[in-house]
């Protein structure tokens, strides 16, 4: 600590003795910055430096901005990157269960495999963040509520659009949809195979398997349960368990009730199946061992065939009908709130499932009774505006639509039966046409961001080289400056310290 002392006291007397222009070079020196004669900063330089300065600190904080874009697009491009290879394992699966040489049982398991790699999409959808953001469930994009819970957005890109001056402004809107319902028809199956037994045999006693066997159940979304007969289950067993798949493990029990019959031997003694949603989302196909689907010999003896909606659109906030009458089957509204956003039904909107012993199945009705319904659809811009530039304007966009299974129009996918495979190969190229559409956007989206990231470290190096010529010292001149001083000042420290010693040997002989 002392020597520190030693060295401030030292640099201290340094100071003390130096002339006044050495005592103005080391002050340049110590502040790096230029000053006048009184030490007072030029209000030139101060002026220019300081509009050179503000200009530097924004390009550096809009080049913050621009690497963070860039970031989240890698991000988000990676984990797509990863769901076009599952997609194209789905598609692989697909043609494959599209051969005749398969039996159910193989569809069964190709089905479960798929339905594996549709929840892997999803969740990879639902995790990809940066940071805490969402980045691929469809809220980098847009916000929305619905207030039936039958009717949902499909995001598939933002709602931004383009300023008069310039620059990405947010678009949102409240929607009123007017919608009726024609009613279409569940699929009904028939088995005639216990005719002639009592509902309390043995199943070993009735044809069936005379070992434990699984019968798979899957319903036309993809979705799967398993029922395990054992041979000492009787025909009332079999039908319970089945009845359960159908109210719980396929979730059709959420239309009728669980305790509706979808599975029940009717009066005639046949073992009947009914689905309770229309159309092919509502199909149920079976599928394990060939020795218990042929002692099973479920018959189709009612096709499915789909709801059919008229729906009207009505801009709340301006009062314009915006779509009237669009008619839609298959429950999906494409781009009529706007080109970004589908709007999905329920296969059970406005639908009321009421089971009718004559016809033996389910009879659907519009239970508004023809009135139809109404709902408010609310959606708000969400997407992401990376700051460019350093001024107004120079905004890049990025919005990413919802890129989980659902959204792709992978819920639905089916295998198990050949035409079913078929339309599962096509549903699948159509959702990798849609990943492949939002990883280009996102690929146009980091080009701009890369040029305008040049541009901008283009643009600062000779902002700080301009900044530091209107308010910094050249450090070279003052050293050389100092250096001056310092020389032509030796020779006058060194008289005077002659003649101190001088001084000092005199004292020296009055005192002797």
């Amino acid at each position: 600590m002392s020597v520190i002392i030693q060295q401030a006291q030292a640099g201290q007397l340094m100071m003390n003795k130096a002339s006044p222009a050495m005592k103005r070079s080391l002050e340049k020196l110590s502040s790096g910055l230029r000053t006048d004669k009184s030490g007072k900063l030029f209000t030139s330089g101060t002026s220019d430096g300081e509009i050179m300065r503000s200009r530097s600190g924004s390009i550096m904080k809009a080049l913050t901005s621009t690497q963070d874009g860039i970031s989240i697009i890698q991000a988000a491009s990676d984990a797509l990157d990863k769901t076009q290879e599952m997609l194209g394992q789905m598609r692989g699966l697909a043609v494959q269960a599209s051969g005749d040489n398969l039996t159910q049982q193989d569809r069964g398991y190709i089905q479960a495999e798929l339905n594996g790699i549709r929840s892997e999409i999803t969740e990879l959808a639902e995790n990809t963040r940066f940071g805490r953001k969402s980045l691929l469930n469809g809220d980098n994009a847009v916000l929305w509520s619905s207030t039936d819970k039958g009717i949902k957005a499909v995001v598939n890109g933002g709602l931004r659009s383009p300023g008069r001056f310039g620059g990405n402004y947010a678009v949102d809107g409240n929607f009123e949809l007017s919608i009726t319902t024609q009613s279409g028809q569940p699929e009904l199956q028939v088995s005639e195979s216990f005719r002639d037994y009592d509902s309390g045999t043995l199943l070993r006693d009735s044809g069936m398997p005379g070992n434990p066997a699984e019968l798979t159940l899957t319903q036309g979304d993809g979705r799967q349960a398993v029922v395990v007969l054992y041979p000492d289950d009787t025909l009332d067993d079999m039908a319970a368990k089945m009845n359960r798949a159908v109210a719980s493990g396929l979730g059709q029990g959420e239309f009728a009730g669980n305790d509706a019959g979808f599975v029940a031997f009717n009066e005639a003694g046949e073992l009947v199946m009914r689905s309770s949603v229309a159309g092919k989302m509502g199909t149920i196909t079976l599928s394990g061992s060939d020795e218990v689907l042929d002692a099973l010999s479920m018959k189709t003896v009612q096709e499915a065939q789909e709801n059919t909606y008229s729906v009207t659109v009505k801009d709340i906030d301006s009062g314009m009908i915006t779509a009237e009458d669009v008619k839609i089957s298959g429950g999906r509204l494409k781009g009529v709130i706007h080109e970004n956003i589908d709007v999905e039904f329920s296969p059970s909107l406005g639908i009321r499932a009421t089971l009718d012993d004559g016809m033996g199945g389910f009879r659907l009705e519009d239970e508004t009774g023809g009135a139809g319904l109404k709902a408010t659809l609310h959606v708000a811009d969400n997407s992401s505006v990376f700051q460019a530039g350093a001024g107004a304007g120079g905004d890049v966009l990025l919005s990413i639509g919802d890129m989980r299974a659902g959204a792709l129009g992978l819920g639905g996918l089916n295998v198990m039966s050949r035409a079913s495979a078929l339309e599962a190969v096509a549903t699948v190229d159509e959702a990798a046409d849609k990943v492949a559409m939002q990883q280009a956007r996102l690929g146009t989206s980091q080009k701009r961001l890369e040029r305008y990231a040049e541009n901008l470290s283009g643009e600062a190096e000779p902002l700080f080289l301009t900044e530091g010529r209107a308010i910094r010292n050249d450090d070279a001149e003052e050293i050389l400056k100092s250096a001056k001083e310092g020389i032509s000042s030796q020779p006058n420290a060194a008289i005077l310290s002659q003649a101190n010693q001088a001084r000092q040997n005199v004292l020296v002989l009055f005192r002797g």
